[in-house]
C-alpha cells in the first residue's frame, strides 16, 4: 500500500459509496503528488540541480514515513466499518433479488402459494404498510412491525437460524387449502362488494380525528360495531383455520407469532379503541363480550354469508376464548390511549395525504385499504412458519 493508499481508499469508496473515503483517497493523492512535485524542486538560494544539504534528509524521510504509513494505519482501522457495510450491501441486494423473483413469479401465476402471491403485493411504502407500521409500533407490548414479502420471510422473522429444510417445509404448508381460505377470507373484509359490505374501521378513526365532537360507543355506531364483530370472527376463523390443537392451544398459538399479535394490536387500536373510545374509557373489561351481545347476530348473519355457516360454530367457542385474551390487549391499549391517541393525531393524517398508490387488490380509497388481506396473510404465512418450526 504505501504511497499507492490512495488507490485502495478509491477503490473502496466505490465499493462501499461513502464519501469520506473518497476524499481521503484525494487527500493521501493530493499528499503525494505535492511530495513528489516539491522533491524536484531546487532548495531555496541553491542552483537547479545542486544537492541537498544534509540537515533536509531526515525530514523528507520522515515525510516519507508518513506518507507510507498513515495510509496503512488508516485503512486497518477503516477495514471492519468496510466490510460490515459490503456485506449489508450484499445482503439488501439479495433481498431485493428475491423480491423481484416473487414480484416475477406472481406476475406470471407460477408463485409456490398463495400466501408469497399475496405478501409481494405490498411494497414496503404502500400505505397499508405505513398504517400498520403506525399503529402496531405505537404500543410498547406490540412486536416491532418487520416488512417481509414471502413465507420464506415469515420462517426468518420467528427463528433467524431456520434451515433450509424448515423453510422448505413451511413453503409446503402454505401450499394447503386451509391457508388459501385463510386468506381469502383475510381479503374479503377489505371488500365492499366480496359479500360483507364492510367499510374499515380504519376511515372512522380518521373521521374522529378531523371530527371529535361525538359519542364513541357500540350503541352510538351500531354500523361500525357490527363491522367491528365482523373483523373479531375473521380473526376467530383464522385462528380455527392455521393452527392446530384444541381451542386453547389454537388462540395461545396465534399469539405465538409475532403477525398475530399484531393482528390482535391492530384490531384493539383501530377497531375498538379508536372509533368506541368511551366504551373502553367507561368499562373494566370485557369489552369483545359487550360487543358480541350488541351486534353479534349482525355480524354472524354477514360473515356467514362469505364464510359459511358450517364455519359458526367454531368461531362462536374460539371467540369465548380468544375474547378473554383479546381484552387483555385491550387493558394495555388503554393504559397507553393518550400517547396513542396524540400519535394518530400527529402521524396520521399526513400518511392518509401522502401520494401513495393503494396496492394489494382493488381498492382505491381510503375506506377499502387492504389492511385485513395484508395482515391476514402474514398471518397465514408464520402459521406456516410456526409449524416447520415446531414440526407440528
Amino acid at each position: 500500500m504505501g504511497l499507492t493508499g490512495w488507490l485502495a481508499f478509491l477503490y473502496q469508496s466505490l465499493r462501499a459509496r461513502k464519501i469520506k473515503w473518497f476524499l481521503a483517497a484525494a487527500v493521501y493523492l493530493a499528499f503525494v503528488a505535492g511530495f513528489f512535485y516539491l522533491s524536484e524542486q531546487p532548495y531555496p538560494g541553491q542552483a537547479e540541480g545542486a544537492d541537498r544539504p544534509d540537515h533536509l534528509t531526515w525530514p523528507i524521510l520522515g515525510l516519507v514515513a508518513a506518507a507510507w504509513i498513515i495510509p496503512i494505519v488508516h485503512a486497518l482501522i477503516s477495514r471492519k466499518e468496510y466490510l460490515l457495510i459490503l456485506e449489508a450491501r450484499g445482503e439488501a441486494s439479495a433481498q431485493k433479488g428475491d423480491l423481484l423473483r416473487a414480484e416475477i413469479q406472481s406476475k406470471y401465476k407460477v408463485s409456490d402459494n398463495k400466501i408469497d402471491d399475496t405478501l409481494v403485493q405490498f411494497k414496503e411504502d404502500d400505505l397499508s404498510v405505513k398504517v400498520c407500521r403506525l399503529i402496531c409500533n405505537t404500543f410498547p407490548f406490540s412486536p416491532d412491525f418487520d416488512y417481509y414479502f414471502s413465507v420464506e420471510g415469515a420462517v426468518k422473522r420467528l427463528d433467524a437460524s431456520a434451515d433450509a429444510a424448515t423453510i422448505a417445509k413451511a413453503k409446503e404448508f402454505a401450499k394447503g387449502d386451509d391457508m388459501v381460505r385463510a386468506v381469502k377470507v383475510a381479503s374479503a373484509v377489505d371488500i365492499a362488494d366480496g359479500g360483507l359490505g364492510v367499510f374499515t374501521g380504519l376511515k372512522n378513526a380518521y373521521d374522529h380525528i378531523k371530527k371529535k365532537e361525538g359519542i364513541r360507543t357500540f350503541e352510538a355506531d351500531p354500523q361500525q360495531a357490527a363491522d367491528a364483530g365482523i373483523k373479531a370472527m375473521t380473526i376467530a376463523y383464522l385462528i380455527g383455520d392455521l393452527f392446530p390443537g384444541s381451542i386453547p392451544e389454537k388462540v395461545q398459538r396465534f399469539f405465538e407469532t409475532r403477525a398475530g399479535q399484531e393482528l390482535a394490536v391492530y384490531f384493539a387500536g383501530a377497531e375498538i379503541a379508536l372509533p368506541f373510545t368511551d366504551n373502553l374509557l367507561e368499562g373494566a373489561g370485557n369489552w369483545i363480550g359487550q360487543l358480541l351481545d350488541k351486534q353479534g347476530d349482525t355480524a354472524e348473519k354477514k360473515f356467514a354469508e362469505f364464510a359459511g355457516q358450517g364455519s359458526i360454530s367454531e368461531v362462536r367457542q374460539i371467540l369465548q376464548t380468544f375474547g378473554d385474551t383479546m381484552d387483555r390487549t385491550l387493558v394495555q391499549v388503554k393504559g397507553y390511549l393518550d400517547p396513542f391517541m396524540d400519535r394518530i393525531q400527529g402521524s396520521l393524517p399526513g400518511i392518509m395525504n401522502a401520494a401513495d398508490s393503494v396496492t394489494g387488490g382493488a381498492a382505491t380509497a381510503l375506506d377499502m385499504l387492504p389492511i385485513w388481506k395484508l395482515l391476514g396473510s402474514r398471518v397465514a404465512a408464520e402459521a406456516c412458519a410456526l409449524r416447520a418450526i415446531r414440526g407440528w
